[in-house]
């Protein structure tokens, strides 16, 4: 139910051994984010929200999505439902706290929960925006464009993710976010751009070009991001590794690899 990952299995011109490897790919990518990365939401219910909220609700409708508090704000759920909502969930009433229904052009993909600053994060329109909402009143905060609409479309998915960090010096932490081939940092006080590295364009001359990329995933004790794309032929896991810097420097982008055997190594050593 968190908002990771959404496994991209689509139709496959060569068949049922197409979509098995497509398959089997995103089993290795589950496998080594799960080795190195710190998760930050929760993944399921606690044992005393069972039967106190059955995921659907009117008003709201069925979650597809959901993170719980991890601050002063405890027992409450902050979900994405079916019907374009994002609302704040009081576990030990069922009551919505707040909600707000976005327009069908901008569908919501991902939120995540940012206590340090007492916001949440929402990222919608195929990651084109960026938004910050109170999470104790839901009032919106502020709102950011990640690209041009009229930017044409790259392929892969969109991922919002915060890091703990705090790389601007304004004494709360930042977040990133992936779009269109874009990997941005970005303020969570004014959601002003730190920095923006094209990915697309990073691995134009390589055997990797065409790659479309999927995942971030933080790895804290490098203090490197890890960004996981499916190759253009859809035959291996491709891992290209962002090198961070203090303040406002761009990140260093890695030459670009398969992960398949890093992911069964790691998963052999965990």
């Amino acid at each position: 139910m968190s908002p990771g990952f959404e496994v991209p299995v689509g139709s496959s011109t060569r068949g049922g051994r197409g979509t098995g490897m497509r398959l089997s790919l995103w089993v290795c990518v589950v496998g080594l984010i799960l080795v190195c990365s710190e998760l930050p939401t929760t993944l399921g219910l606690h044992e005393d929200q069972a039967g106190t909220w059955d995921w659907y609700k009117q008003f709201v409708g069925e979650v597809t999505s959901a993170v719980f508090s991890t601050g002063s704000s405890k027992k409450r759920a902050y979900v994405i439902t079916e019907e374009n909502v994002v609302a704040a969930v009081n576990l030990r009433e069922g009551e919505i706290a707040w909600r707000h229904v976005f327009p069908e052009d901008d569908k919501v993909e991902r939120l995540i929960d940012m206590p340090s600053n007492r916001q949440i994060l929402t990222l919608s329109a195929m990651g084109r925006n960026v938004r910050a909402w109170s999470s104790m009143e839901g009032t919106l905060l502020w709102e950011a464009g990640q690209y041009n609409p009229t930017t044409p479309p790259v392929a892969g998915g969109t991922d919002l993710i915060a890091l703990e960090k705090d790389y601007d010096g304004d004494d709360y932490e930042d977040f990133m976010t992936l779009a269109n081939g874009l990997v941005q940092l970005r303020s969570s006080v004014h959601g002003s751009l730190i920095w923006n590295v094209n990915i697309t364009s990073a691995l134009e001359d390589t055997v990797y070009e065409g790659t479309a990329v999927y995942k971030l995933v933080r790895c804290t004790k490098k203090n490197v991001i890890h960004v996981f794309g499916i190759s253009a032929d859809a035959q291996s896991v491709v891992l290209i590794d962002l090198q961070m810097s203090e303040g406002f420097q761009e990140p260093q982008v890695q030459t670009p690899r398969a992960a398949a055997s890093e992911v069964a190594l790691s998963a052999t050593m965990a």
